[in-house]
């Protein structure tokens, strides 16, 4: 979907499979953010822009449709001139790419919009105080990232884990290896070594647990004479 929404300080472009770009206050050259989302799996990629540009929009999206592969409809309610605009770019970038002109959103459709947008939009503002940083184009990756791994109830798992079919990685954080353990570890032959350590240490401790629960096993009953 192509479309402006203001929210607050933001203006908000959005493109199929859905994207939106935010005018934010300036950063350096940077002025908007485009945020591209499926709307299946609701998966979101963040992208800086110095301008709202149909060439420079098209750019981008094209680089997301050589990651992620690309979508077939392109909507709008931002005018047909600007669509027309960013499918002939993509057209000429790309002239094996066919994408076809959809059906304006309806109203529930773009209140979810607004709703994704004002949440993005929270995020980095929480983002920039917590890091005592005014310079939102370098926390727009860690959104992009907080957003993919959260739970979305709409679909009843993260963005990502509908997209790629597992949970996110955040390096040995997200390993099963205990934290005290991970600040040790500063190159690979320490974790080789530690991985085959800790089955091992695991198996240890299931034993002596395994010993400590047994009880000796003493007769309850006494031949009697009769």
């Amino acid at each position: 979907c192509v479309g402006c929404v203001w929210v607050g300080f933001s203006n908000i472009i959005l493109l199929s499979y859905m994207i939106y770009i935010y005018i934010y206050h300036p950063d350096g050259k940077f002025k908007f953010i485009m945020v591209y989302q499926d709307h299946l799996t609701k998966f979101i990629v963040l992208k800086t822009l110095e301008f709202k540009r149909a060439v420079k929009v098209a750019y981008n999206i094209i680089d997301i449709f050589t990651l992620l592969g690309a979508s077939t409809i392109l909507q709008s309610d931002n005018g047909r001139e600007f669509s027309n605009q960013i499918v002939s770019n993509l057209r000429n970038m790309w002239p094996e790419l066919k994408i076809v002109h959809g059906k304006p959103r309806h109203s529930q459709s773009q209140g979810s919009v607004e709703r994704a947008n004002q949440d993005i939009e929270n995020m980095l503002t929480t983002w920039m105080q917590d890091e005592k940083n005014r310079h939102w184009s370098q926390g727009l990756r860690f959104v992009q990232l907080m957003k993919n791994r959260a739970y979305h109830s709409g679909i009843k798992m993260s963005p990502y884990e509908a997209l790629f079919g597992c949970k996110i990685k955040i390096g040995l954080n997200t390993s099963n290896l205990p934290h005290d353990v991970i600040s040790t570890i500063e190159n690979e032959e320490q974790l080789a070594e530690l991985i085959t350590e800790q089955p091992q240490k695991i198996n240890t401790n299931v034993e002596n647990k395994v010993s400590d629960t047994q009880q000796p096993n003493t007769p309850n009953t006494r031949s009697e004479e009769h």
